[in-house]
């Protein structure tokens, strides 16, 4: 009898940890796609500018690419 009550409890410890890991992962944003999205043309332009090219762009891994 006690051998059951300690497969069950480790059991609904064993679950309860997967369901707080689900749980937790799914509720993080993607950095990924939130850094694509910060990147815009008009402000790779203007650094690129300051930084004496004449030019940039945003590149497809979200990072701007400057014209030589």
């Amino acid at each position: 009898m006690m051998e059951r009550a300690r497969r069950m409890a480790f059991a609904v410890a064993v679950t309860a940890a997967m369901g707080f890991g689900a749980a937790q992962a799914l509720a993080q944003p993607n950095p990924a796609r939130d850094d694509v999205r910060a990147c815009s043309d008009s402000l790779c332009a203007r650094v690129c500018s300051a930084a004496g090219f004449h030019g940039g762009f945003c590149n497809s891994g979200g990072g701007c690419s400057c014209y030589l």
